[in-house]
């Protein structure tokens, strides 16, 4: 099951309870919600004790969708941890799901700026992992209901996922869902309400009878739904004898049931009993172990022997319910709880109290933090949940759960928190991980200063390291820089785990600022050391990140074997890791490189891949960045209309993020594409607006910016202003270690400057040449050369003349000129054309097999084996009514369950071979014949309709011989149904007709051997037909063998005594006479 990393999910409360045995089943309500099922909702609403749990219980176990089930408790409003434990209620019955879910939910900064990218990864994993229907269940709902976050979620689950999840909510009051208006106005909400939940006569006689023999007249029954108004957890207790409780209200109160329980239940149960029930009730749910580990230290010199009275209490009635099969674990009913809660309270608050701490220090040993937290919470202990906090800090943030973090401080009050630098310093991380890095940094500044002469130089040097990667981020550079060397200083060949991670943080910062600074190599060192120091220490998530990180170092230095290295073995671990997000940073990564290094064939696809990744994960930076790329692409390309509309699009959702740096990119490509179609004007105007939205441009924006603008005016013949221009930005991407850049940039330079010193220019130039083999790939270095070949031909340059830089220029072009048959390639693959074959090709002779796209569809696709039934007998029949379909395969059924069966069929066979081939018209479904398909039995029986028609021996053996290949065994011969048996024995006297035929045209044509080999297959289906046994008998002696002719003549005959007790026909023997006399 998937877990948040370091908190692990309690497989509790994602397992269906177990079924206990005093439970009846109710049928009516059981057949209410299959009749609603079809909806998209379902609420079970009704105060507690009406059944509700106990019901959908009942449901999984009779229920043939698969379940997903999550036992809510007050923890879950938090909305990182409610989310978890939704994912893995789905993940516990479909284990392939939860993967890109749980990287999404680890990467949740805010509520409101990733919930509709969390929900869209979880629904879109939905929907692609999980192809049937299925019932999401969950239990007290109420427990959560006051969240807005988690109602708003939840409509926006159902309004994302497919039409094949099925949600229950299980509460006490009617949740106030967002959208409940608008789905009640589509008829997408059902439910039940505590109305059709309380009990019936019927239903009370059949609990009494079950449990306790008792037949309860119809009469008493009645009388008890009156005295209880159907409440099972009051009926319960009058052992079927009216009279016996006071008239109950549980709509208004629970007074009169809780005087009951203090007089009839635990007045009842011996001293030690008594006391057990009221310390357990303390916990939510609880074992033998959990009793021995927080009880046992609070009632020393007491003999408590807890397996006998937990083993009493599971057993004993007494409103529990075991949470296992095992009977390991068990919960109190919540109103006994809740009443034993408040006895407890009443009678020992003293003790209730040292309950709680023992309990809240064996979750910590557990390492179950939050219920830990939770308990501590509830007695207002601050000064433990401050030391918890800080404690676990780092496991929240390892774990993604910043929002649980943030959830936990935002609970304790305010100077509290202020009280504790630890928790300052959180406060900081928290604001970090939101983007608001200025109020980071000044809660890391509060925090540091505390810090730094308390003598806890864990919490220093973390609060330190947090500091440093904000000013990085906000380009402080020296203060980054300045923390670092303290940090290393202080963490250096420590043995503590914390400061051994802070450490390799501080490394990779370190790498980072010197990369942003521009000195290349020396970074390298400093983020290798980073990624050595995480592998020792086995930091298993910063390890793809620091690939991916120096993987753009080497991009930088002209390295890209080095980097694909780098970005290969990222990528796989973001794959295995299910991280969407930064798959799609690394396959655009890669995507860029494959550019940059001429490999546009595979860089195409793997940007697509990138774009599709990020748009199902909902990430808009990187999609901004990935259509940035394909533009770039698409533009060298010379798919200048493409490119446009990707720098458009990209352009769109940069402004929407407030992206400033992508928008610089966005609009420098749009201005390259104006340039490249001649409008050398506009594309300096779009550049100079470019320039002005940005702030502050970095070395290599100025010396991407530089070169652009250097050629839009050696395009407008400003000759000397381009040079000056292109001069500066070979010095920026120099600067910047930027090699490749670098050397477009001084092509274009020297391409420029040869119109004014052209000698010095060819040898200069000279030495700038790629090495000879990649002259011939569509790289960006050969794609400018190919543009710079014409600037110069305009201006009969001189270089064109050298014989070196010639056939340079000439491959360059010849280069440019295949790339729109390239262009067109990407394009028909991209589109996935696919030659005309049958979309679906249907076998039924003989073992069946269905294909769809060329592909098998195996019996795991189909689901059940009785979704590819009955698609094979939609296949041969006519369009029917769903219930003439139904009394061929669900006869016994109710129409409730008729309707879900069917729909889950109909979904499976849809998901299984395409959403058109079964349609619906005139209330009736029938197979979709104007679908590209091919079916044998069709083929057969067009054939077989020709055989009549007077046409020629040779002809007729022709379409024989196509009917008979056709026919390679039984019709549908897996297929064990009545409804099959008629046309298989159709299609077998067919086949017994058509293979006689052919065998006696063999014996016309003086083929001999294929006549008995033809009636000798007809005999392995017919062992008595005559007409086989006499064209064997002709054959051989069409071939003079009367050896064999009696054989077959005495088999036939022994065998049809032995089977029937006959002799062989007159018109047989006769010929076997008359041919053996003419041999």
């Amino acid at each position: 099951m998937p877990s948040s990393s370091g908190l692990p999910i309690s497989s509790i409360k994602v397992r269906i309870p177990h079924r206990r045995r005093e439970l009846i089943t109710r049928t009516r309500l059981i057949d209410a919600i299959y009749e609603q099922l079809e909806r998209r909702l379902l609420l079970i609403v009704a105060p507690a004790g009406y059944g509700k749990t106990s019901l959908l219980v009942d449901l999984t176990q009779q229920s043939e969708l698969p379940v997903g089930w999550l036992s809510l408790d007050a923890l879950d409003q938090e909305p990182q941890r409610f989310l978890g434990y939704l994912i893995a209620a789905v993940a516990e019955k479909f284990p392939s799901f939860g993967r890109e879910s749980l990287a999404a939910l680890e990467s949740m900064a805010s509520i409101e700026q990733d919930e509709e990218r969390l929900l869209v990864t979880i629904t879109n994993e939905i929907n692609a992992e999980i192809n049937e229907h299925f019932i999401l269940i969950l239990d007290d709902y109420h427990l959560v209901a006051n969240v807005p976050f988690i109602n708003h979620a939840i409509s926006r689950l159902l309004q994302l996922a497919g039409e094949h999840l099925h949600l229950i909510l299980s509460t006490r009051n009617l949740p106030n869902l967002p959208d409940a208006p608008l789905m009640i106005a589509r008829n997408q909400v059902g439910g039940l309400s505590f109305e059709e939940l309380s009990f019936c006569p019927e239903e009370i006689q059949q609990l009494f009878q079950q449990n306790n023999g008792i037949l309860l007249s119809r009469q008493d029954a009645q009388t008890l739904v009156e005295e209880t108004e159907g409440w099972i957890a009051a009926i319960h207790l009058t052992n079927g004898h009216p009279g016996t409780l006071p008239q109950m209200h549980p709509l208004e109160s629970t007074r009169e049931l809780f005087d009951f329980f203090s007089k009839e239940v635990l007045l009842r149960q011996s001293e030690q009993v008594r006391r057990f029930m009221l310390m357990t009730s303390v916990f939510d749910t609880f074992d033998v172990s959990l009793c021995e580990r927080v009880l046992e230290p609070l009632v020393e010199g007491q003999p408590f022997d807890w397996p006998v009275l937990f083993e009493t209490v599971r057993t004993g009635n007494l409103f529990s319910a075991p949470l296992d099969n095992d009977g390991h674990w068990m919960r109190y009913h919540h109103l006994f709880q809740h009443f034993l809660r408040s006895q407890l309270q009443y009678e020992q608050p003293v003790l209730a109290w040292h309950i709680q701490q023992n309990l809240a220090r064996a979750y910590e040993e557990r390492q179950d933090w939050e219920a830990a937290l939770e308990v501590y919470a509830k007695l207002d202990d601050y000064e433990n949940q401050a030391r918890l906090l800080t404690h676990t800090s780092m496991i929240f943030v390892l774990a993604g759960r910043i929002l649980t973090l943030a959830n936990w401080l935002d609970k304790m009050p305010g100077d509290v928190v202020a009280s504790h630098p630890a928790l300052v310093s959180l406060l900081g991380t928290i604001h970090a991980t939101r983007g608001d890095n200025r109020h980071a940094l000044e809660f890391f500044d509060l925090a540091e200063s505390k810090l730094r002469d308390s003598g806890n130089e864990v919490e220093w040097t973390t609060t330190l390291v947090r500091r440093a990667e904000v000013c990085r981020q906000l380009g402080h550079y020296d203060r980054a820089q300045k923390d670092v060397e303290q940090i290393l200083e202080l963490t250096r060949g420590s043995a503590l785990r914390d400061m051994q991670y802070t450490f390799s943080e501080a490394l990779r910062i370190k790498g980072l600022v010197l990369f942003a600074l521009g000195h290349m190599k020396e970074s390298l060192i400093w983020l290798q050391e980073a990624l050595r120091t995480c592998q020792s220490l086995g930091i298993k998530n910063n390890i793809p990140i620091l690939e991916t990180e120096l993987g753009v170092v080497h991009r930088r230095l002209g390295e890209p074997e080095i980097t694909a290295q780098y970005y290969a073995s990222a990528l796989q671990a973001w794959e295995n890791a299910g991280n969407t997000g930064w798959k799609a940073r690394l396959l655009n990564n890669l995507g860029m490189l494959y550019h940059m290094t001429g490999r546009l064939e595979e860089a195409y696809p793997l940007l697509q891949d990138a774009l599709k990744t990020s748009e199902r994960s909902g990430y808009a930076r990187i999609q901004t960045n990935v259509l940035i790329s394909l533009g770039d692409l698409l533009t060298d390309l010379s798919e200048y209309a493409s490119a446009y509309s990707y720098y458009d699009n990209a352009l769109t959702l940069a402004s929407n993020l407030g992206h400033s740096l992508y928008i610089f990119y966005a609009s420098l490509g749009q201005a390259r594409l104006q340039r490249l179609q001649g409008n050398h004007l506009l594309a300096a105007e779009e550049l100079r607006r470019a320039e002005l939205s940005q702030v502050n441009l970095g070395i290599f924006e100025r010396a991407i910016f530089n070169l652009e603008l250097g050629c839009c005016w050696l395009d407008g013949n400003k000759l000397e202003l381009g040079i000056d221009i292109l001069r500066e930005a070979v010095a920026l991407f120099g600067q910047g270690g930027n090699q490749m850049e670098q050397a477009v940039a001084q092509l274009w330079l020297e391409a420029a400057s040869s119109v004014q010193n052209p000698e010095e220019a060819v040898n200069r130039l000279k030495d700038l040449l790629p090495a000879r083999r990649d002259w011939q790939k569509p790289t960006p270095q050969m794609i400018h050369a190919s543009r710079a070949a014409r600037w110069l031909k305009k201006r009969g340059s001189f270089l064109l003349k050298d014989p070196v830089l010639k056939l340079f220029f000439e491959q360059a072009e010849h280069i440019r000129e295949s790339l729109p048959g390239l262009s067109r390639k990407l394009r028909n693959v991209n589109e996935n054309i696919q030659p005309a074959m049958p979309r679906l090709e249907i076998t039924s002779f003989g073992d069946v097999v269905v294909r769809h796209n060329q592909r098998v569809v195996e019996l795991s696709d189909w689901r059940t084996r009785e979704a590819r039934d009955l698609f094979l007998f939609m296949l041969q029949s006519p369009a029917l009514t769903k219930e003439q379909i139904a009394l061929v395969f669900w006869p016994d059924i109710s129409p409730a369950r008729l309707k879900v069966r069917f729909k889950i069929n109909m979904y499976r066979i849809r998901q299984a071979i395409g959403q058109d081939v079964i349609v619906f018209e005139d209330d009736r479904y029938k197979f979709n014949r104007a679908i590209n398909y091919s079916w044998d039995r069709e083929g057969f029986d067009k054939l077989f309709e020709k055989l009549p028609q007077n046409i020629v021996r040779s002809q007729k053996r022709k379409l024989l011989e196509e009917a008979v290949a056709l026919l390679k065994g039984d019709y549908l011969a897996g297929l064990d149904a009545d409804w099959v048996v008629l046309d298989r024995l159709k299609y077998q006297e067919i086949y017994r007709y058509v293979m006689l035929e052919l065998a006696t045209i063999y014996l016309h044509d003086g083929q001999a051997h294929n006549c008995l080999n033809t009636a000798r297959r007809v005999l392995l289906s017919d062992p008595l037909l005559e007409s086989a046994y006499r064209l064997i008998i002709q054959a051989y002696a069409s071939l003079h063998d009367p050896a064999n002719m009696t054989i077959q003549y005495r088999q036939y005959r022994q065998t049809l005594e032995n089977e029937l007790g006959l002799e062989p026909s007159l018109e047989i023997s006769t010929l076997y006479e008359q041919l053996m006399a003419t041999i």
